[in-house]
């Protein structure tokens, strides 16, 4: 099965969230996880936003962030439909 990870479901897994048992289970159970090209760029935001709110540390913040690209087991991302190849 192939699945495609949003930040909003690796953010979940990432700080265990309510929905995070699914979504890993999900993750792992999947033979090829792919993500947007944009993943880094919306992962790093949404950390820095819980690093500014005092939610998480700076390093946290950075782990978080490492945690949330391994999750991605293919490379490169999946370009977007509205992007120019």
């Amino acid at each position: 099965m192939i699945s495609i990870l949003d930040v909003s479901a690796a953010i979940e897994i990432i700080l265990n969230k309510e929905k995070a048992e699914r979504f890993n289970r999900e993750v792992m159970g999947s033979s090829w996880v792919i993500a947007p090209d944009l993943f880094v760029s919306e992962i790093s935001n949404v950390l820095w936003k819980y690093c500014k709110a005092k939610l998480i540390s700076h390093r946290d913040c950075i782990e978080y962030a490492e945690e949330g690209m391994r999750l991605i087991m293919v490379d490169p991302f999946v370009k977007t439909p509205f992007q120019e190849n």
